[in-house]
């Protein structure tokens, strides 16, 4: 985050953005002109209005410090970092031409910005109808970063700090939803979101507004929004398993994902050097922000390497802990070196995500969802995927579910760490464990049984998605599906 000396000093200005909202621009600009604390600079944006706007703007741009600007994009956010360009001032008022501004907007948002690290002011806001008609208050509230990558909590109309604005790059072309993209990134850039708890802006709500059509492309906006401000984790713990390096380094340069917002982490429990010069190796080939790798060595059963448990199917069966006990402090290692990460997608070094894994599962990533997992079958026998239902109080007993079909979506109670993209709040709460129980002599649960027991007990949802289909490799030319 850069550092800003001046503090609330500086000049205040607002941008007011415009399409084909005429019939409104009066009754806005209005509201800016009666500010207690007058704006030193306000432009208009017209972008490609067919309507009036023009006309009402000129009643206006004789103003000191008012301009008018006629531009083609068709898009409020490249309209909107245009206006920020024009009036190059210290701090900036964002305005959608529908909405109006109580007169004290400035004079009680600005006092906010006298800490150096406040980047963006916002208030509550006093829902009204298309006439004007008072509705109630909105539902923005105290910054919370977490709850911020939940739901959008912030609207457009709100002061920014130009260095902030800088930082982030400016507004970005998410249809409907940048007002979220932007908040989030501005939070992630280590900048404060202040809230004053007054009523300042009166929303309009009425049927051309964004808010009101986004009820039809909610899920479609959602995505837009995190896959443009989320940063990805990629974690996986890897046992010295040579032959799957080359399909798990595919398998993540295929993600995707945006190399400036992606984070791997990787977890080598191998104990064998040269396996551990090999992954490093895989490691750095692959464009990314950042890059840990942590050698990780534990005991495992009968003083089995961590290659043989992973391939010895009777091992498992007759120490069903023994994953469960060497991959705890794994998880929970990984969980220090997530840096900024939104979200964590858990790849097993044995298992390939199919095309486009990742927005896939993060479409279904709802304010209350904690995880959405891909179907990976059991690599030793042919049997239904990793998808049970906890069916008493006993850790041990459980029922199996049929997989969901393609392009539907099931809740389900427990999943494995195979193939699931989480929340980095679900992480934050959470540490991967292992407890004894006492009825079945003293047998561990499963880690990710524990672990989704939790999340569930934190109130968070977890789904299952049947269109993601992982590869489960058994050796190096041999996977089930």
């Amino acid at each position: 985050m850069a550092q800003c000396a001046e503090a609330a000093q500086g000049t205040v200005g607002a941008v007011v953005t415009c399409h084909n909202y005429g019939r409104f621009l009066h009754q806005c600009l209005t509201s800016l002109r009666a500010q207690t604390q007058p704006f030193d600079r306000v432009v208009i944006v017209d972008d490609a209005s067919e309507d009036d706007t023009s006309v009402v703007a000129s009643k206006y741009t004789d103003l000191p410090g008012w301009s008018y600007l006629r531009v083609d994009y068709r898009d409020g956010p490249q309209a909107r970092n245009r206006g920020v360009a024009e009036i190059m001032t210290d701090f900036i008022a964002q305005v959608d031409a529908d909405n109006w501004l109580e007169p004290t907007f400035v004079e009680r948002l600005m006092p906010v910005f006298s800490s150096a690290r406040v980047g963006v002011a916002y208030p509550q806001l006093k829902l009204v109808g298309p006439d004007g008609e008072f509705r109630g208050l909105g539902h923005a509230k105290v910054f919370d970063y977490d709850d911020l990558r939940r739901q959008n909590t912030i609207d457009t109309c709100a002061i920014s700090r130009r260095l902030c604005h800088e930082d982030v790059g400016g507004w970005k072309s998410v249809v409907r939803l940048d007002d979220w993209c932007y908040h989030m990134e501005v939070s992630c850039s280590g900048w404060e979101l202040a809230f004053v708890d007054e009523p300042l802006v009166n929303y309009r709500q009425h049927s051309a507004a964004i808010s009101t059509l986004r009820a039809g492309y909610d899920r479609e906006d959602r995505l837009a929004a995190m896959a443009a401000a989320f940063e990805l984790a990629v974690v996986t713990p890897f046992c010295g398993r040579d032959w799957a390096l080359p399909k798990w380094e595919a398998a993540v340069k295929g993600l995707g994902w945006p190399a400036d917002r992606l984070r791997i982490v990787v977890i080598d429990n191998s104990g064998k050097k040269q396996f551990g010069q090999k992954l490093r190796a895989a490691l750095n080939r692959i464009p990314a922000r950042a890059k840990t790798f942590v050698d990780l060595p534990t005991e495992h059963v009968k003083g089995m390497s961590a290659q043989a448990l992973a391939d010895d199917e009777q091992a498992r069966t007759d120490f069903p802990a023994a994953t469960s006990v060497a991959l705890v402090p794994i998880w929970n290692e990984a969980s220090k070196h997530l840096g900024t990460a939104d979200v964590i997608l858990t790849i097993e070094d044995d298992v390939t995500p199919p095309d486009g894994a990742v927005m896939t599962l993060l479409s279904e990533l709802w304010p209350d969802v904690g995880a959405v997992a891909g179907l990976v079958r059991l690599r030793f026998r042919d049997c239904p995927y990793l998808l049970t239902e906890i069916t008493s109080q006993c850790p041990m007993e459980t029922r199996q579910l049929p997989a969901p079909d393609y392009g539907d979506v099931v809740e389900a109670d427990v999943c494995g760490f195979g193939l699931t993209l989480w929340r980095r709040q679900v992480w934050n709460e959470i540490r991967a464990r292992v407890q004894p129980d006492w009825q079945y002599d003293n047998r561990y649960p499963w880690y990710d049984y524990a672990w989704c027991k939790d999340m569930k007990l934190l109130g968070w949802r977890l789904l299952v998605h049947g269109s993601v289909r992982a590869k489960h490799w058994r050796n190096a030319r041999e996977a089930v599906e």
